[in-house]
């Protein structure tokens, strides 16, 4: 019978176990049912088909499917293999080692649903049951799943640091490499608007560490996204828990000192506030959210991680490697339609390229167009579960008088105004400046379908 040869490293400089240690300890118990030939078999392919291209300076606690398909497409290109060899053979060879590192309760501190969802997974069982072929690809969370969601990532005092990560990316559709960098400092208010705030952003994460890069944007010319009042509140509720737990000036265990919570991440790595998150830790608690919270059947999710692999590099594909992104990205993306946001307004708001347009990217620095997306969100159906229209400004009123200025697209719109203290109140109206445009509104419908319930 072969055994495996020591030529290649099994840990890494750290003296963490690589692919290669967890291929060497898993490979008796996975394989105790085949004929010794077999084995043989798989043991010459590792040898000479797949250790050559595995980077042993990485912990197997670091893989995930991201890491293992790249690995796949190293060996893909190198070996000449094809895809019905890869799928057949190497696919296999590589994931059954991960998935029972993963699963072994003896490695503590290992997320056991690193790997749950694995277009890996979806390719298993549509060989088992060709129905799963047909098994139609989510474009959305429902209704009552983007409820549960919201009940969920609103709570601003989670020890889970990931969470308001997510909470951005569900609520501002942004990827989460672009997500994890985001400061509490990116907010702005709207200077010609008060109360009325956006984030910028500007800077993105290498995917699979949290090393900071420029996102094709300069500080100067930062995309900036207008941000509705249920995430603003929030956001503030999420700067008022971080500050009840620690002291500013903080210095955090790198030796690093923070003056205000504003120069803190908004996303950061369990309970360590001034820890950038990874876009690996956001795929990974994305992964549990799904699982845990919402619910989601594993091969629906393994479905979709199939489908955007097998989608690269065509006209389909969306250019989104995580299955959380996808789901939130799309889901975000319907409401501005229905919210009314143009075609080339939702590119710019996604980030996507912006196709047959004269406008740019330096447009939307324009406070007066960015102050009238927000408009267009403030009607999101999260921002008034009772479908009333409201606006708060987190100002001091003892500093002078406040302005705040209230736009409505249709004549019919119905605007409460709520306060927290007694005020006196001046209210003027104004007539619209352009001729109201002939379109059909279904906000208001689709508000009142989303919470019928």
């Amino acid at each position: 019978m072969a055994t495996f040869s020591l030529k290649y490293q099994e840990k890494t400089a750290e003296g963490k176990m690589n692919f290669i240690g967890i291929t060497h300890r898993y490979f008796d118990e996975i394989n105790k049912n085949n004929l010794p030939k077999t084995n043989d078999t798989y043991i010459q392919r590792y040898e000479e088909n797949i250790f050559p291209y595995v980077d042993i300076s990485t912990p197997a606690e670091d893989y995930d499917e991201e890491t293992i398909e790249d690995l796949i497409s190293r060996i893909r290109v190198r070996s000449g293999y094809s895809d019905q060899s890869i799928n057949s053979s190497i696919r296999h060879l590589i994931y059954d080692p991960c998935m029972c590192f993963f699963q072994d309760p003896k490695n503590i501190g290992v997320d056991p649903n690193t790997l749950w969802g694995s277009a890996n997974d979806y390719r298993i069982k549509e060989t088992e049951d060709r129905s799963a072929a047909f098994l139609k690809i989510r474009k959305s969370l429902s209704i009552e799943e983007e409820k549960v969601a919201a009940k969920y990532l609103l709570d601003p005092k989670t020890e889970i640091g990931e969470n308001p990560g997510l909470t951005l990316m569900f609520l501002l559709g942004t990827r989460n490499n672009e997500t994890c960098p985001l400061k509490f400092g990116d907010i702005r208010e709207m200077t010609e608007f008060p109360g009325c705030y956006y984030v910028q952003i500007f800077e993105t994460v290498r995917l699979g560490d949290n090393t900071l890069k420029a996102s094709g944007k300069t500080a100067n010319s930062p995309r900036r996204l207008p941000i509705m009042p249920v995430l603003l509140d929030y956001l503030q509720r999420r700067k008022e828990y971080i500050c009840s737990q620690i002291r500013f000036p903080y210095t955090d265990a790198s030796g690093k000192t923070f003056s205000s919570v504003d120069e803190l991440p908004i996303a950061c790595r369990g309970n360590q506030f001034s820890v950038i998150c990874r876009s690996k830790d956001l795929t990974l608690a994305g992964k549990r959210f799904l699982h845990d919270v919402l619910k989601l059947q594993e091969q629906e999710v393994s479905g979709i991680a199939a489908y955007m692999i097998e989608t690269q590099n065509t006209w389909e594909d969306l250019q989104e490697k995580d299955v959380t992104t996808y789901l939130f990205r799309r889901n975000f993306a319907t409401h501005l339609y229905n919210l009314g946001l143009s075609l080339t307004d939702s590119q710019y708001y996604m980030g996507h390229a912006m196709d047959n347009t004269p406008m740019r990217r330096a447009d939307y620095a324009n406070e007066e167009y960015l102050h009238y997306l927000y408009t267009l969100l403030l009607r999101h159906p999260l921002n008034h579960p009772k479908n009333d229209f409201s606006l708060s400004a987190r100002t001091n009123i003892d500093s002078g008088p406040v302005r705040v200025r209230i736009t409505n697209k249709e004549y019919n719109d119905q605007i409460l105004i709520q306060t927290r203290v007694p005020m006196n109140l001046v209210i003027r109206q104004s007539p619209a400046r352009n001729k109201p445009k002939e379109e059909v509104d279904i906000t208001d419908s689709v508000n009142q379908v989303y919470w019928r319930k």
